[in-house]
């Protein structure tokens, strides 16, 4: 997140296959259904990305984001 606030382009395609698998495995567990946790990550990314420009550095994103 920090290069994408700093402007690189690819920064969030890396950092959304990264955290893809984990955000997806957090939202089902809330959700209970597939269709709905797809939803739901995608709109989480979707909110990240739009709040790029506000980014405030985290010791891992894993941490924030359990697996």
């Amino acid at each position: 997140m920090r290069a994408l606030a700093a402007g690189d382009a690819h920064a969030f395609d890396r950092f959304v296959e990264q955290q893809a698998t984990p955000v997806l495995r957090i939202c089902y567990r809330i959700l209970g259904r597939l269709d709905e946790a797809e939803d739901a990550a995608q709109e989480a990314f979707v909110q990240a990305y739009r709040a790029r420009a506000t980014f405030r550095a985290v010791p891992k994103f894993s941490i924030v984001v359990p697996a």
